[in-house]
């Protein structure tokens, strides 16, 4: 079986997927996006806030109020 020259890609993935593992990432992630999602619920300008399992969705009720969630997470470092 030939990988094509993605040896060191896959051996790259297996390191960092164990680290992921071993230090429960993504059950950490999805916690935290739900306790996000909750306590969205209750703020002003949202109209309903889903998960599901690291990813969160936000309706706004207004563009103005996505324009600001947008920028705010993107000064807090969160991929949007």
């Amino acid at each position: 079986m030939s990988l094509g020259g993605c040896e060191n890609d896959i051996s790259l993935f297996s390191v960092i997927h164990q680290a992921m593992l071993e230090d429960q990432l993504v059950d950490k992630v999805a916690g935290l996006s739900a306790d996000v999602a909750t306590q969205a619920q209750n703020l002003k300008g949202f109209k309903s806030v889903r998960t599901s399992g690291t990813c969160v969705w936000v309706e706004c009720d207004s563009h103005e109020t996505t324009k600001k969630l947008v920028a705010h997470l993107r000064a807090s470092g969160v991929l949007v």
